[in-house]
């Protein structure tokens, strides 16, 4: 009967507006909120539909059907807090199977996971309390009748205190082409509560809606773009967009500069985000950059290959 009652609010989220409803008391973990792909981070968190990462396992599992090989990052928030990703794709019984590893350490000062300050300020600051957070995703996607469609499931972990909870949740995706743009639907955590000792965190449920622009040339360069809006299940809404420049001299070196804008709930994050990447034949290394008010920014790197 939970687990009814959850999914029944997710798909309200969509149609109720957000002055309607009540206020959240919180969610969690902070992992969930967190940008899962280097590239994404560099274009303000408005993932790349039309490209082949192994990362579109943590935006939209539909993708999987033009994913490749692996990809590994790390970032880190100030000297304390550090966030690991793993990921992989490949085909698989008509469809594409994925696999996605996220793991966040930090501490607080907070109590409780409810207590937990909003957006990254935590993961700046430190504290008495350590945190660990792991989320775990293995997902499956499949064309039918001309739409990419993917499922994902998830075991999301939090671990504070001494407590500690695992629950499960799906990620629902889907994903068309048209000409040079790829739009997306996608409907992520979809789950029960988390209880971390004796309080209940509700997790962070969205809904994304997204399009893309591969790179096309232009001059001597390929430019290229994504834009994403996001709701959450509390109504807040969060719009983003990102665009790249490539340039290649030579077939199978190609250098790429990132820049994107997002809307920051906290206060604390800058707005805008920016990256590079260097693409030697089947080997791409990335950077990307989050800055911070009164605080070091968050450097990410990642290096993937297929």
């Amino acid at each position: 009967m939970k687990m009814r009652r959850r999914w029944a609010s997710t798909v309200l989220v969509v149609l109720i507006p957000a002055g309607v409803q009540a206020q959240d008391r919180g969610r969690g973990p902070v992992i969930l909120d967190l940008p899962a792909s280097t590239t994404a981070l560099a274009m303000g968190d408005a993932f790349q539909l039309s490209g082949r990462s192994s990362d579109a396992i943590f935006y939209n599992p539909a993708l999987l059907l033009q994913a490749t090989g692996f990809g590994l990052a790390a970032q880190r928030f100030g000297s304390q807090s550090t966030a690991l990703t793993l990921s992989g794709a490949t085909n698989w019984w008509k469809g594409a199977v994925g696999l996605g590893l996220q793991t966040l350490s930090y501490s607080t000062d907070a109590t409780t996971p409810q207590a937990i300050a909003p957006g990254q300020r935590d993961l700046l600051g430190g504290g008495a309390t350590a945190v660990s957070e792991l989320v775990a995703t293995l997902a499956y996607a499949q064309e039918i009748f001309g739409v990419r469609w993917g499922v994902a499931g998830k075991l999301i972990e939090q671990r504070m205190a001494g407590s500690k909870d695992g629950v499960p949740a799906v990620d629902l995706g889907a994903s068309i082409t048209l000409g040079d743009i790829t739009v997306g639907l996608s409907a992520q955590n979809l789950g029960p509560d988390m209880k971390v000792g004796v309080v209940e965190t509700d997790l962070a449920n969205r809904v994304t809606a997204g399009a893309s622009l591969r790179r096309r040339p232009v001059g001597p360069l390929d430019l290229g773009a994504s834009a994403s809006i996001t709701r959450m299940e509390d109504g807040t809404v969060i719009p983003a967009f990102g665009g790249e420049v490539a340039w290649w001299r030579v077939t199978g070196r190609t250098f790429i500069g990132r820049i994107g804008v997002h809307r920051v709930e906290d206060g604390t994050a800058n707005e805008v985000t920016f990256g590079a990447a260097f693409v030697g034949d089947a080997i791409s290394i990335e950077y990307a950059f989050q800055g911070f008010d009164n605080a070091d920014g968050a450097h990410r790197f990642g290096v993937s290959w297929r």
